[in-house]
């Protein structure tokens, strides 16, 4: 079984796209899936200084990702963000996400980041969600308060 994590390219755009619309489906938040708005907003990650998208591979198949941003906002050393954090089916138990969140940590160290935020939002089920607090607790990140979210109203039938 060979695991690599790497950078993505442009190339990989179409097959991130398709997970993307993949874990769409699995959600429950209320949205509707947009493929050009997909390619445009991966496009920009690939082409900003400060944000990356890492791809987990297995035996040579997309299986896991980070998207990360590097923030200074107001302070000398940025804040690193996590923006999204998936690993498919066939990457579980494999050790991918041990992997990619090693990867999002040595990221964030690379470009001298003080704090990494992430956040379990994206409509996964109470055990998703908790797996996933586990797997960054148990990679040494620590409780920094809920996350709040407000609909605003969109129909998206």
């Amino acid at each position: 079984m060979n695991r690599i994590i790497r950078s993505a390219t442009i190339d990989d755009i179409e097959v991130m796209a398709d997970v993307v619309e993949a874990g769409v489906a699995e959600t429950d938040v209320d949205v509707i899936f947009d493929r050009q708005e997909t390619r445009e907003h991966l496009w920009c990650y690939l082409h900003d200084n400060n944000t990356d998208i890492l791809l987990g591979e297995l035996n040579d198949d997309l299986v896991g990702g980070a998207m990360l941003a590097a923030s200074h906002e107001f302070y000398k050393w940025p804040f690193c963000y996590l923006a999204k954090f998936w690993v498919l089916p066939a990457g579980r138990r494999q050790g991918m996400a041990h992997d990619l969140v090693h990867a999002v940590i040595d990221w964030g160290r690379e470009r001298d980041c003080s704090h990494i935020y992430a956040t379990a939002t994206a409509g996964l089920s109470p055990l998703e969600q908790r797996l996933f607090i586990n797997l960054m607790k148990r990679s040494g990140f620590n409780d920094a308060g809920p996350v709040l979210s407000m609909r605003l109203g969109r129909n998206n039938g």
